[in-house]
């Protein structure tokens, strides 16, 4: 009886430090100076991508575009896709000055939002009509979208505080701060991790030979066909280099006393991403994320 009473209390004593840890992970105490950061980051890249349309609006969605509003909707039904789970406002136009106004409120809310105005009102019309635009864009997305769209929702948990009052020194501790951190910081961790796994899916990868093909293919922007055709070792340098430093960037950022260097990792795998692999606002919004990890010492509750 001893010993199975023993057990038992060694069983609870366990599982109540799991609770313990889960709570202290995810509901301390945290201020809004980081969130504010990555709030910043996410609204500025946000508008960053809906201006990179403006440009292109009566080419892909105006009436003789290549992507109007009717020809979208049998590509979606073709798909055998239920059209409510592409609602957008804009499925009504091919008004291409309609499409740029919803682009320029979008624009205009973005930067309300990386102000501070509205805080949760704002940033959840932004998520509104960002969804809106991916749903029109179906076909024209890439990992940027659904990464956008998440970092958004987390803001909305906790948009942190207004610049002028952040300047103003009152900082009120908060545990939905430290959760919306967290939520940054897990996903940010977890798109670098799926995006080096997916690279180490592809026997290219393996072979050092990735770079060569981005090149080729024209999906670098640093890179030319003649620059690495001129040198196998340097394309294999930075084909395993890049895979490299992003493992080591998912392993230097769990343990928080080699962080900073997971930081400075990361940032670099973002270059690497950003301009090897032409995937520059992806690459930023990640630079973004990384963000969340540079923080003081969580407070507990």
């Amino acid at each position: 009886m001893t010993t199975a009473s023993s057990t038992q209390h060694s069983t609870k004593g366990m599982l109540g430090q799991i609770v313990d840890d889960w709570n202290l992970f995810w509901f301390s105490n945290g201020s809004a100076t980081a969130i504010n950061r990555v709030r910043i980051g996410v609204s500025a890249c946000t508008a960053l991508w809906l201006i990179s349309f403006f440009g292109s609006v009566e080419a892909w969605f105006g009436t003789d575009g290549l992507l109007p509003t009717t020809l979208s909707g049998k590509l979606i039904e073709f798909e055998e896709s239920a059209r409510w789970q592409h609602w957008s406002p804009l499925w009504w136009t091919d008004n291409v000055l309609v499409v740029r106004l919803y682009l320029a409120i979008a624009v205009v809310l973005a930067i309300l939002s990386a102000v501070g105005v509205g805080g949760r009102v704002t940033i959840t019309a932004l998520l509104l009509l960002v969804i809106g635009w991916v749903h029109r864009i179906t076909w024209l997305q890439g990992p940027l979208e659904p990464a956008l769209v998440a970092m958004l929702a987390y803001l909305i948990v906790s948009p942190g505080q207004s610049l002028w009052k952040g300047s103003n020194g009152g900082e009120p501790m908060h545990w939905l701060h430290h959760l919306a951190l967290r939520l940054v910081q897990v996903h940010c961790w977890g798109l670098i991790a799926i995006g080096v796994l997916s690279q180490l899916g592809n026997i290219v990868w393996w072979r050092g030979e990735a770079m060569w093909w981005l090149a080729a293919s024209g999906r670098s922007q640093l890179l030319s066909l003649e620059f690495v055709g001129s040198s196998a070792s340097l394309v294999n340098a930075l084909t395993h280099g890049l895979v490299l430093i992003q493992l080591l960037t998912l392993g230097l950022l769990l343990n928080r006393s080699t962080r900073p260097l997971g930081l400075i990792a990361g940032l670099l795998s973002c270059v690497g991403i950003g301009l090897l692999a032409d995937q520059t606002l992806y690459a930023l919004l990640i630079a973004v994320g990384l963000m969340a990890f540079a923080t003081p010492k969580e407070t507990p509750k």
